[in-house]
């Protein structure tokens, strides 16, 4: 019993140290709220010919994010783009994807230090 402990305590050591990343702690409470909003908030939206900022106006109100358009983005967009997009059941995060792929112009997001969702190019 003695010369199993040894094994016993490197094989849990090892499980804890190659835990997914998701469930690290995040040194940032308010970054690690906004992550876990964009992970774990269902949306369901089917717009057909919507304006894309009414659809983003729509995502933040929902969840309560500060969702800010990149001002190269918000420059490059053309006046009253419209999408179309159906979504079921979605977090956030996949929602928001989808929006920005539906709107056709390579457009991504990423939390920042700020702590704001920035939609930006690639």
């Amino acid at each position: 019993m003695r010369a199993l402990f040894p094994v016993l305590a490197l094989v849990a050591t090892a499980a804890l140290w190659m835990r997914p990343v998701f469930f690290r702690l995040d040194p940032d409470p308010e970054r690690a709220a906004i992550l876990r909003n964009l992970r774990e908030t269902q949306i369901t939206l089917k717009v057909q010919d919507a304006l894309f900022i009414d659809v983003l106006e729509y995502l933040r109100e929902c969840s309560g994010l500060p969702l800010i358009l990149d001002a190269e983005v918000r420059d490059t967009i053309t006046p009253d783009p419209r999408i179309r997009v159906s979504i079921r059941d979605l977090p956030l995060g996949a929602a928001l994807s989808a929006v920005l792929k539906a709107e056709g112009s390579g457009y991504s997001y990423r939390v920042t230090e700020e702590r704001v969702v920035l939609l930006t190019r690639y």
